[in-house]
């Protein structure tokens, strides 16, 4: 005998729909800075190519990740304590 279960997400557990095209703009921003700093690596000294790079690698995870946990209603509400 086999059971199978059925996960389904609710309403609130669901991703936004925008989401998928910003993660894919993030992505092609990140493509084409890794290739102008490849490409022009003889015009920056080493410190501020290992910079750039570094900031390349880990800004876009940040801004990823941070857009996967926002909550349009939290940003609604906290726009209206402000007022």
């Amino acid at each position: 005998m086999t059971t199978t279960t059925t996960t389904t997400t609710t309403d609130q557990e669901a991703l936004p729909a925008w989401l998928g095209w910003v993660r894919l703009a993030i992505g092609l921003a990140q493509g084409l800075a890794f290739y102008l700093i490849t490409d022009h690596q003889d015009v920056f000294s080493d410190d501020v190519r290992t910079a750039l790079l570094t900031t390349i690698v880990f800004v876009p995870v940040l801004v990823v990740g941070g857009l996967g946990a926002f909550r349009l209603t939290t940003l609604v509400r906290g726009s209206r304590l402000r007022r």
